[in-house]
């Protein structure tokens, strides 16, 4: 580490700094009352990348956070679902104080449950044991037949690929129409992975060519915007200009594989048409495209119904085990 100044505070080289993290995940300033346990303060809350920090600050694909993270807390999801909503069970009076000098820290009896069974069959008790193995939970998450936030991510996908299909088409018309050919020739040349290269040639919209290479363009729109959609749900801020860069290398990686890593076959078939000036532009377009489905996919989403009520299902007895 190269020394430097920070807030008023001086770094020498080579000296070791350590990030407290219990204290910034305590920071009342961006927690409010942040030593109870209240889960619905998620539900407005939103983080700016630097103040709940487990896992590291900032975005994963620029600083250094943990790539892992949005794994981690679908896992929670689901845990979370499993243990509210899935099953019920009695929580015995226990010693449930935190060694914060312990690492992880955990609680001191662990979490003890008992007499626990699933919502739908509670004549039969499934669990009887300490929730305290990390194989219990993936075993009872495993159970799940999905998971919703893929669900979701795929949902997402799917209209912010649409989006992107229909701008993109658009700006291949108007792109063909400037440089004096058909409206409906770049999208006639996507289909010549089936009809060969004189599929571009055909000025006239037909079943043959011109649905076909919708179909193939929609399908390759909604296959990009997947990892678009995942990326997003995967970093922290929502703001225009990160869905936007997002977007731009979203696209610059698309226009990559499509024109250098790809069988001729399989390209868009765009260059058969327009210029090279056009086909950029047209990759500019999806940028756009994937960006404008990108925040319309985060507007439409909602927590999933129930998220708000993290203890109905929750039972607790003080009596001993």
């Amino acid at each position: 580490m190269k020394a430097f100044e920070w807030q008023g505070y001086r770094f020498r080289e080579g000296e070791w700094v350590m990030l407290d993290l219990y204290g910034t995940n305590h920071d009342a300033r961006r927690f409010h009352a942040p030593d109870r346990f209240d889960p619905e303060r998620q539900i407005s809350w939103t983080t700016q990348g630097f103040d709940f920090i487990p896992q590291g600050g900032g975005e994963a694909e620029l600083t250094h956070r943990c790539p892992g993270e949005a794994f981690t807390v679908e896992l929670t999801k689901q845990a979370i679902r499993l243990l509210t909503q899935g099953m019920s069970y009695e929580v015995p009076e226990q010693d449930l104080t935190l060694d914060l000098s312990r690492i992880p820290a955990r609680a001191k009896s662990g979490f003890v449950m008992r007499d626990v069974r699933p919502i739908s069959h509670a004549s039969k008790p499934i669990m009887r044991t300490r929730l305290l193995p990390d194989q219990r939970i993936s075993a009872a998450i495993r159970e799940q037949r999905q998971l919703p936030g893929w669900q979701e991510t795929a949902m997402a996908a799917v209209m912010s690929g649409t989006v992107t299909s229909i701008v993109t088409t658009a700006a291949l018309a108007l792109l063909a129409r400037s440089e004096g050919r058909s409206a409906f020739q770049p999208t006639n040349a996507t289909s010549h992975w089936l009809h060969g290269e004189n599929a571009g040639r055909v000025r006239i919209a037909d079943a043959r060519h011109t649905l076909l290479g919708y179909c193939t363009h929609h399908l390759s729109a909604i296959f990009w915007a997947l990892p678009f959609e995942a990326w997003l749900a995967a970093g922290h801020s929502k703001a225009p200009t990160t869905v936007l860069r997002k977007a731009a290398l979203t696209a610059a990686l698309a226009a990559l594989v499509d024109y250098r890593l790809v069988p001729k076959r399989l390209t868009p078939g765009w260059e058969t048409v327009l210029s090279k000036r056009s086909v950029g532009a047209t990759f500019a377009a999806m940028a756009l495209g994937l960006a404008l489905g990108g925040m319309a996919s985060r507007k439409w989403h909602r927590p999933p119904q129930g998220a708000n009520s993290t203890s109905r299902h929750l039972t607790r007895r003080h009596q001993p085990e």
